[in-house]
Formats: structure tokens, sequence, C-alpha cells
């Protein structure tokens, strides 16, 4: 079995996009924050780089795991 790790690469973006949409204060933002009870403190203040990468990271692993299972090459 070959993965196109480039195609997974750019699939583990996916979620990134979604959430940059999702957790905008114009959409979703505010109410996830009023009801978390964060302040806007608590968000400014967080390991915005530590968080994204993580988010990359479990993504594309995920995508690796999710190609594994779908693709059933062995008998």
């Amino acid at each position: 079995m070959v993965l196109n790790l480039i195609i997974i690469a750019s699939a583990a973006f996916i979620p990134l996009v979604i959430g940059f949409i999702w957790y905008n204060p114009k959409v979703f933002g505010n109410a996830w924050i009023k009801a978390n009870g964060f302040s806007q403190q608590d968000i400014e203040g967080a390991n915005m780089p530590l968080i994204l990468g993580l988010t990359y990271l479990l993504s594309f692993i995920f995508g690796v795991a999710i190609t594994m299972i779908v693709i059933h090459q062995n008998h």
C-alpha cells in the first residue's frame, strides 16, 4: 500500500480552516467563549502555535490511519 502523503498533508489543513471559520467571533466564537466560561484574556493568552501545531499533527495522523483502514490492499 502506497500512501499519498502530499494529499494527506494537505487534507490535514481542513480542520484548521473549519476551526478558523467556526470559532471566528463573527460566527460562533463569542458564543463558544461564553458557553465555556472563558474571558477574552484567556483566549489571547493561549499558546496558539502549540495548539495549531498539535491540531495539524493529530489531523495528519488521523488521515494516515483512515487511509490505512479504508484501503483494503491486504488480503
